[in-house]
């Protein structure tokens, strides 16, 4: 049996999507190993922890764009003006784009909608 100390959510959350049907224990920050030939040691656990946290973080801002997208939805519908579907254009293209310059929640900055 294995004991790592200190690990987090997120670097269980990486042990799990990295190792197949991982078995662990993750009690308080204490992760128990129960084969000591299959325990990733420190500096994997560490490195899927940071991955598994930046997923999640990319996940938040795409749920987060897909809201503002989904509340946009009526700009494009076939009875609203030309001219106005056209402003809205613009700025769902830049929340459909927000992806390719952000990838975090935390530091994301937002297009300003149309008025």
């Amino acid at each position: 049996m294995v004991v790592i100390e200190n690990v987090t959510y997120f670097q269980a959350k990486g042990i799990s999507y990295n190792i197949e049907n991982a078995q662990f224990t993750l009690i308080g920050t204490d992760l128990t190993w129960e084969d000591e030939q299959d325990a990733p040691t420190r500096e994997q656990i560490d490195l899927w922890g940071t991955e598994a946290e930046s997923r999640i973080k990319l996940r938040r801002l795409r749920l987060e764009r897909n809201d503002r997208l989904q509340e946009t939805d009526w700009s494009q519908s076939a009875d609203v003006p030309e001219s106005t579907k056209t402003k809205w254009q613009a700025y769902r293209q830049a929340l459909r784009d927000i992806t390719e310059t952000y990838n975090s929640i935390d530091t994301v900055v937002w297009p300003t909608p149309p008025v």
